[in-house]
């Protein structure tokens, strides 16, 4: 065996994903949010009221805060400047010094080092005492020392780089929307510092609150129902640690949370996030069975008094900090989380007692949340006993497949029996299950629990996965690992596929959560090269088309109006074959944007599910 001792550098290149994550989308953006991490530092610690952040040809991107700049100083033991150690050493920065940074998002002092090795170029220039001190590597390499010149510039530090597309590939780019988004986040929670986005087209947008966390959550759930006039601001601190939260209740079945430590966004949660989830939940428990607020034959949980609860919640902590990976998407700290529910627990408590009212409006919201409960476990489809003679009861128009083992077997929902018909032909019989459904399927968001129980589409699709729904449901019974949505690619397609959706994330979300829902990927046009000795090529897009006629002069095009258009041998070929289909898998991975999205786009908010519409079509207009 050869045990292989890489240098930092190379190291890093060689495995990206140790320290960003990943190459992808997330990857290639964890590079901004490190850097402007370091200026937000700054301004955390009470250096600097502005950053901005502009957006350059070819993926180049600036960050120019106003901060103290970055020292320059020679480090004996390593014989460069603390500016070049930054860029150029794991591990090396002034997050580590307490008495530089009382608070400082930076755990492992990995954040500029790493971006400089993933970037095709990087310039760094540190404004002090009338001074700009500058480095600039390539790939990670010095393009020579460090120059120091005269500048009429503030203090502070920029920041150019350009991330590597040997890396990254040449496809990804900086997603504006999702950049901003991080602005708005952050100025939020550092009140008063305005963060100023310039974009390659050169327009300009500043970010800044003065309600901090409170302004953001009420604009984030401004399309729900409050409970209570206005947000709840709680703060618990300790000599090492400082929790604050905005916490607010809806009328709606649903959550938002938002939270940070030292102000890196961590998206997984963590102890900082359950903190305020249980003890708002086992405090307003507390104050109801004291005044005997709760109906006596009504079950209670503390999920009752989280329903509806929505909170954005900042903690700083001075000192060490454990968080679940580099990329620091979720807080993990033992000692702290009892400190913080401790504190926490007090101070709701009193909170309760000196707001009475407030504390008697929750319960109220709580035992309706129980009562829905009860009334959607009304909405149970159980299922079917097996029949030692007669079998299962399955829906008539399921064309089934004759494996037996579940792990093995997919059950395919077209649109149609005109989609059925290609599909039964076209498909694997041993392994593949057609089920269609007549028209739109029922809009489970909004109907009433004896609507759903009586719908037969929903029926029909219960009855075929073998798990029944709500209390009876049985996952055990399961008789087909791969349920596959396959409709037609237009909107009517799109539109029962959300339906779908809609009905597993409510009804059968444990088929969501284990990675059983699939959605398949027809093609949209059908290419026939000129010359005709080429085999027919498929198009999965508008763009995908462009790009083959490109390099097929005067090829034959054909668009596909639906699947039921579509011969057998080519539906198997481009959508059903295992060895040639691309199926996209539907996972759980941020639970409080699917919730916000299907409670928005599927319920009775119109003005907000148009506005959610809008929102999407402007950023596939900015994809494109």
């Amino acid at each position: 065996m050869t045990i292989q001792v890489l240098d930092q550098r190379t190291a890093v290149r060689k495995r990206p994903g140790m320290y960003i994550g990943g190459t992808d989308k997330d990857g290639f953006h964890h590079l901004f949010l490190e850097i402007i991490a370091n200026s937000c530092d700054e301004a955390l610690n009470g250096h600097g009221k502005s950053i901005s952040i502009i957006l350059g040809d070819c993926n180049t991107l600036s960050v120019r805060d106003e901060g103290r700049g970055i020292p320059v100083d020679i480090l004996p033991e390593e014989g460069i400047s603390s500016l070049e150690a930054v860029f150029t050493l794991l591990h090396a920065g002034g997050k580590f010094d307490e008495e530089l940074y009382e608070a400082a998002g930076g755990l492992h002092g990995v954040g500029a080092s790493v971006v400089n090795f993933l970037s095709e170029r990087l310039e760094a220039t540190s404004y002090k005492h009338g001074k700009a001190h500058t480095v600039v590597y390539a790939k990670g390499l010095p393009q020579g020392p460090m120059t120091i010149t005269d500048t009429q510039e503030k203090p502070g530090t920029l920041v150019r780089f350009t991330p590597d597309t040997d890396i990254f590939g040449e496809d990804l780019a900086w997603d504006v929307p999702r950049i901003r988004d991080c602005l708005d986040i952050l100025s939020s929670l550092l009140p008063g510092v305005a963060f100023k986005l310039v974009t390659q087209e050169g327009t300009q947008e500043v970010f800044k609150t003065k309600g901090g966390m409170s302004e953001y959550l009420e604009k984030k759930t401004s399309h729900l129902t409050p409970c209570l006039p206005q947000t709840l601001n709680v703060t618990a601190e300790d000599t090492k640690w400082t929790l604050s939260a905005a916490i607010a209740w809806v009328e709606e079945d649903t959550s938002w949370t938002a939270s940070s430590v030292n102000l890196i966004q961590t998206k997984d949660g963590g102890s900082h996030e359950a903190a305020i989830r249980d003890c708002a939940a086992k405090t307003l428990k507390v104050f109801s069975d004291r005044l005997n607020l709760w109906p006596s034959k009504l079950p209670c949980s503390l999920d009752d008094f989280r329903a509806g609860l929505c909170f954005m919640v900042a903690l700083t902590v001075r000192g060490d900090k454990e968080f679940s990976g580099q990329t620091k998407h979720k807080f993990h700290q033992a000692h702290l989380a009892q400190e913080m529910q401790g504190k926490l627990s007090r101070i709701l408590e009193q909170l309760w007692l000196d707001k009475t009212d407030t504390a008697k409006t929750l319960v109220q919201r709580a035992i309706r949340s129980a009562q829905s409960k009860v009334q959607k476990d009304k909405a149970t489809i159980k299922p079917q006993a097996k029949s030692k003679k007669k079998g299962l009861t399955l829906p008539g128009k399921l064309a089934d497949c004759s494996e037996k083992l579940p792990a093995l077997r997919e059950l395919i929902c077209v649109e149609g029996d005109s989609a059925a018909g290609s599909g039964k032909m076209g498909r694997d019989r041993a392994i593949q299950a057609i089920l269609p459904l007549r028209g739109k399927v029922l809009n489970t968001e909004q109907a009433s629990s004896a609507q759903i129980i009586k719908n037969r589409e929903v029926q029909d699709i219960v009855e075929a996965l073998g798990t029944g729904m709500g209390k009876a449901f049985d996952y055990t019974g399961l008789r087909y690992h791969k349920i596959i949505l396959l409709m037609d690619a237009d909107s009517d397609g799109h539109h029962i596929t959300t339906l779908l959706l809609t009905l597993f994330y409510r009804h059968l979300p444990i088929l969501l959560q284990r990675g059983h829902i699939y959605l398949a990927c027809p093609p949209l046009f059908k290419i026939v090269p000129k010359s005709g000795k080429k085999e027919a090529l498929w198009a999965y897009s508008d763009a995908e088309r462009d790009a083959i006629l490109k390099q097929n002069r005067g090829a034959e095009v054909m668009r596909f109006k639906g699947l039921g258009e579509m011969m057998p041998q080519v539906l198997w070929e481009t959508t059903l074959n295992p060895k040639t289909r691309n199926l996209i898998q539907v996972t759980m991975e941020d639970a409080a944007y699917i919730e916000e999205v299907v409670s928005g786009l599927m319920g009775k908010d119109s003005q907000y599910r148009k506005d959610l519409l809008e929102e999407g079509l402007s950023q596939e207009d900015n994809d494109v």
